[in-house]
């Protein structure tokens, strides 16, 4: 782990130990699209790319927390539909953790944060056979899962249209630090908000 992750890392665990000293204000479920890195992967043997539209179905939950006047915390859960992919051998899988502090302003959250992306990659074993340039070679596929953890950046911002209802775009930055190494994904979601569920006389939320 570079210093650059142990320093975001840290964050995080201080960040979420800190959120026990808060109270509960918003908790909230959504859904939405989740684009991951468009413009990284190829799709094909002559080099084309995905698109910036290629979205798949989440779901997300999570809890907003009062730290001072506009100024509040998210912690925020979201899974990616399972999918197989443009190799239908392998099935892959996102989720992510993340923890954010935001800024309110109207009908307006603007979210600064962090959080951790897994991917998980299955497959039943086999052999996939693939052009290796003028020729064909066969290619054993893992039969077992492997997961990848990258800590992220993450920039947001949130409109509610009422106080139960809000739309949100926010980017999921990797390697932020890293010139050539840097990637986006982003999500589209939309979230209903219950307010605080540990208090009868909070139901709602209180924008």
């Amino acid at each position: 782990m570079n210093f650059f992750n142990a320093v975001v890392l840290s964050a995080i665990l201080l960040f979420s130990t800190a959120l026990h000293a808060v109270g509960v204000k918003d908790t909230y479920l959504g859904i939405g699209s989740y684009t991951s890195l468009p413009g990284k992967v190829q799709t094909n043997d002559s080099g084309d790319t995905n698109g910036i539209f290629e979205l798949e179905p989440y779901i997300l939950g999570g809890a907003e927390f009062q730290i001072y006047k506009d100024w509040s915390a998210f912690a925020e859960a979201g899974f990616v539909k399972p999918g197989s992919g443009r190799d239908p051998k392998i099935t892959k899988m996102n989720y992510f953790f993340l923890f954010s502090g935001a800024y309110n302003f109207m009908d307006w959250v603007f979210k600064l944060g962090a959080g951790l992306s897994y991917t998980r990659i299955s497959s039943e074993g086999g052999v996939q056979t693939l052009n290796n340039g003028t020729t064909t070679t066969d290619f054993p596929m893992p039969d077992a899962a492997v997961v990848s953890q990258n800590i992220i950046t993450t920039l947001g911002v949130e409109y509610y249209f009422h106080q139960e209802i809000s739309a949100k775009l926010e980017g999921h930055y990797f390697n932020l630090e890293s010139s050539e190494g840097n990637a986006l994904s982003y999500t589209l979601s939309v979230s209903y908000h219950f307010g605080n569920i540990f208090d009868p006389s909070q139901r709602k939320s209180k924008k």
